[in-house]
């Protein structure tokens, strides 16, 4: 690490953000504090207020670089991926990614700001990128018929998988393996994809029973 007097407001904000990482990786959230970042890289604690309007937003911002990673990690595990193998493998590469980095995984469940409410639009925006990422495939898979459809059946098996692997790592039902927790987002997405395709399905016939029998009543008329 180089002389204090050599870092710019930029490359200080990274040193923070870099240690805060860190000391959440090894030792987990509970070890996170203002003063703890302020020894990991030599500077006094009130710095930290000179850069971050607080504590939360140092958070905010280790969680939205883990994010940004977790999207990437997605990118690769649905790459050449078309249809319901690629809704699977989303799947699969978020819960292989949240076991990959467990005590940063925790710190986004278990990370509060201080004043209860969403969070700002940038770290909302990264959020939802997997599911709003999951949404262009399904998209696809449906034709682009119905991009409402789309965004909520993106929400509900982005939703459904996150809360698995949630509750899989919290242990509080027994600690569950990685090959588990896979097995059950891998058959939780097929049962789902299964049973759209079915109601999809049990939809168009009854359109084309509908239009059969407004075009035999026609033919009646027309005799």
């Amino acid at each position: 690490m180089g002389r204090r007097s050599q870092h710019s407001p930029e490359e200080l904000r990274q040193l923070i953000l870099e240690a805060a990482q860190r000391i959440i990786a090894t030792g987990g959230f509970s070890e996170l504090s203002a003063r703890e970042i302020a020894r990991e890289i030599g500077y006094a604690p009130g710095t930290l207020y000179n850069l971050f309007s607080n504590l939360d937003e140092i958070l905010l911002r280790v969680e939205a670089s883990l994010l940004d990673r977790l999207d990437k990690a997605l990118s690769v595990g649905m790459e050449d991926r078309k249809g319901t193998d690629a809704v699977r493998h989303f799947a699969v590469a978020y819960a292989a990614f949240a076991y990959e980095h467990t005590k940063l995984w925790h710190l986004v469940q278990e990370h509060h700001l201080a004043v209860a409410r969403a969070g700002p639009d940038w770290y909302l925006e990264k959020v939802y990128a997997p599911a709003n990422r999951l949404e262009k495939v399904l998209a696809k898979l449906s034709g682009n018929h119905d991009a409402e459809e789309a965004a909520r059946t993106a929400r509900i098996i982005w939703s459904a998988v996150h809360g698995i692997i949630q509750v899989a790592m919290t242990g509080k039902f027994g600690e569950l393996p990685q090959s588990t927790t896979v097995a059950m987002v891998e058959n939780l997405v097929e049962n789902y994809l299964i049973g759209l395709a079915a109601s999809a399905s049990k939809n168009s016939d009854g359109h084309l029973g509908d239009n059969d029998r407004r075009s035999r009543g026609t033919s009646r008329h027309a005799s």
